[in-house]
Parts: C-alpha cells; structure tokens; sequence
C-alpha cells in the first residue's frame, strides 16, 4: 500500500537512540562489521515457553502512543472480544502514574466514549524485568503497527515488540505485510 523509503541501514543504527539486536552471537558479529559506529549490540537470550501460555493475556507491551501505534485498530478489535476477553496493557508510559500520561488520557477515553472500559487492564510502568515477566507470560502480543501507522516506518524498522516475541517464546498478532 506504500512505497518502501530506501534507508541506510548503517547510518540509522549510528544514531545513539537505536540498538541492534540480533538472535546469535555469530549474528551480532556480523552485524558490528556491517554496522559502522554501532556502540551496544545485544543477543536476545532465548527462554523455554510457560506451560500457562495457552491461557494466558493477550497484552500490548510498551507506550500508548497515537502518533506511532495503531490504537483505533485496537479498540476496533476489542469490540469483537467475548464477554470474558480483556487486552492487558503492559506498562503503558513512563510515568510512574500513568493518568499523568496525555496519550493515556486520551486512550482512557476513547475506551470510555465506546464501552468498552471491561476489555482494558492496565499495569502502568512497571521495572523492565516486571515488565519482560509480564510479557511473558501472555498467550500473544499485539504489536499494534502497520504499513500505516507512522508514515509506513515499520515496513523498515523492527518495532520491540517483534525481538521481545521471538525471545520469550510469545506469538505475535501482526499485520501479514510486516
């Protein structure tokens, strides 16, 4: 639906605010190599599956944000859900109390304006290794991009929540382009 930018990849992983992270260490060595000016290159560590995982959350981990997520999909979505199904949002902002948020607020409501206030749990921030323990042990993750959202940028850039499916074992729910 949208033409692929052409990026170069060395230069957009120069920039100090992006990592590469790679699945194998063999990987991460060819990458710095590639990568000229790569300061942190971090091998995921790959975890055994829950047993619980075939019960557990379905959770959007990371930021509300309507500028980079696609979060009318996901209010589209929870109108589908069972009486019973609910989205856990994992962690959510950065702030300590996440009413304090704007997007949040936001979020809040337009979940309220459409009634759907029972299909949404949140955890608010949470200490990153909170946060992975929550992540994994969800039955799937919702990425919340598409080809859209964010001028079409997940087209060519990995959005966290692909590495953090891969390394604790969590499938994802993705847009079938990406």
């Amino acid at each position: 639906r949208r033409d692929i930018p052409a990026e170069d990849i060395s230069r957009h992983c120069a920039d100090p605010r992006h990592a590469v992270i790679t699945l194998t260490e063999s990987g991460a060595a060819h990458l710095a190599t590639v990568c000229d000016g790569v300061e942190w290159i971090l091998p995921l560590e790959i975890r055994d599956r829950l047993p619980l995982r075939t019960t557990g959350e379905i959770a959007f981990a990371g930021m509300v944000d309507h500028d980079r997520k696609a979060l009318p999909s996901l209010l589209q979505g929870c109108e589908a859900l069972r009486e019973d199904e609910f989205i856990r949002i994992i962690g959510g902002s950065r702030k300590t109390n996440i009413d304090d948020d704007r997007f949040v607020k936001r979020f809040k409501k337009e979940v309220t304006e459409r009634g759907l206030d029972s299909k949404f749990r949140f955890t608010g921030y949470l200490p990153y290794g909170q946060f992975v323990e929550a992540i994994r042990r969800c039955r799937f993750l919702l990425p919340l991009v598409d080809d859209y959202v964010d001028s079409g940028s997940y087209l060519i850039k990995l959005p966290a929540a692909v590495p953090s499916s891969l390394g604790l074992g969590v499938p994802l729910i993705i847009n079938q382009l990406i």
